[in-house]
Parts: C-alpha cells; structure tokens; sequence
C-alpha cells in the first residue's frame, strides 16, 4: 500500500431507492433506508479511498464495523456517505463514517477497518 495519511476523505450519494429498504431486506413493512444498506455503502465508500493507495496485487477487505443508526431516510431520500481515515497501522486502516440527510441532519454514524491484502488469498 502506497503511503496513506489520517484525514483523507470520500464522499458518496445515493438516493434511496426500493431495494435499499428495509422491507426489501426482510424487515416487512419498513420502508426506508435499511441499516445493511448503510453498512454496504459505508465500507464502499471507505473501500474508494483505498482503490487509490493500493499496489497491484493488493485489495482491501472488511473486518470490523461499529455503526449507529440514529434517523430514517425515506424511498426518494437523497443520502450522503462520508468516510475519512482516523489512523493506518502497518496493513490496518480505520475510518469514520457518516451518513447524512440533505439537510445535514446525521442518519448513522460509526467506525470501519479495512485490512489490505494480496488479491491471490481471496481469489478463487
């Protein structure tokens, strides 16, 4: 992994859309952002800051994620994703993320480590 530093940050907006509901993930009857929908864009978002740091030959996987879902975006919703790196230790990196409302009121907010890797121990 290329040298990265505390503090580089990502954004990503999704408008929330049937299939990131909670009634499409089996809460039926919820319908509105659900809480593994947030946890998917969260670590994508963590993940695209890596993309730009890896060597060839490396990836990037999940191993811990902390997060609090604190508010409801509703099917429609426009919902920004925030990460930025909090520390990197040797092939660790972890990050705090945010997923915020249009008006900037926080839905969920939480901690994410990647581990980078080489590609071959995941390949099939």
């Amino acid at each position: 992994m290329h040298k990265l530093r505390p503090g580089v940050s990502q954004t990503l907006s999704l408008t929330v859309t049937p299939e990131y509901t909670a009634h499409a993930m089996g809460n039926t009857g919820v319908h509105v952002l659900g809480t593994p929908a947030i946890v998917l864009k969260m670590e994508d978002v963590s993940s695209r800051i890596l993309a730009s740091y890896l060597e060839p030959g490396e990836t990037s996987v999940g191993t811990i994620v902390n997060i609090q879902h604190i508010g409801p975006a509703k099917t429609g919703d426009l919902v920004v994703f925030r990460s930025f790196v909090t520390s990197v230790e040797r092939n660790r990196v972890q990050f705090h993320c945010t997923a915020e409302a249009e008006n900037g009121q926080v839905l969920a907010h939480g901690t994410h480590e990647r581990a980078v890797i080489l590609t071959e121990r995941v390949d099939p």
